[in-house]
């Protein structure tokens, strides 16, 4: 492939998503297609996964095509999958949200019990529920199974979640509500 085929193929990904368009550009789409599958893997945009795949499930070039300027405009501004590795290891995460869990299971729990705190209790089993979101959104996108564009969707709900401040730092929120917890003294 020739750098004018890249070049072809970065302005043809680059566009914003329009069905007719892609299809009156099917032609020259399919003539670089391998430039522009190799590039929408680079820019982390297709999973060398769903390289073969994509053709097949969505009926011919114009449509893939379609497809990718989709994701390109979506995650344009997501982070790298790169970013994952400043975050705490899945293996933490995953037990970041099953400690998650069983909190909320407690709080549930004492709920059919305590009337007299049951606002408390159900303000505390909401808060529970959002810091379990945000770690879940970790761990989707730290999960490899996934597709990368998933991952990278994943980031950056991250991001918007908790904020380019903290997720530059990285600073994840607490998985749990420790607001919430007495203070011993």
């Amino acid at each position: 492939m020739s750098a004018c085929d890249y070049l072809l193929a970065f302005v043809l990904l680059s566009t914003p998503p329009d069905a007719g368009l892609c299809r009156s550009l099917a032609p020259v789409a399919d003539a670089v297609r391998p430039a522009i599958l190799e590039i929408a893997v680079a820019l982390e945009l297709l999973d060398r996964r769903e390289v073969g795949a994509l053709w097949a499930e969505i009926d011919g070039p114009g449509n893939e095509l379609r497809v990718l300027q989709g994701r390109f405009t979506t995650l344009r501004s997501a982070p790298p999958l790169s970013e994952c590795a400043r975050f705490p290891s899945p293996q933490t995460t995953s037990q970041f949200i099953a400690a998650n869990r069983a909190y909320r299971a407690s709080l549930e729990a004492r709920l059919i019990v305590d009337q007299v705190h049951a606002r408390d209790l159900r303000a505390a089993i909401t808060e529970t529920d959002q810091l379990h979101e945000v770690w879940r959104l970790l761990a989707d996108a730290q999960y490899e199974g996934y597709f990368v564009s998933a991952r990278r969707d994943a980031l950056l709900r991250i991001r918007n979640v908790i904020g380019l401040d903290a997720f530059c730092r990285p600073q994840m929120p607490p998985h749990l509500p420790v607001w919430r917890f007495p203070v011993w003294r």
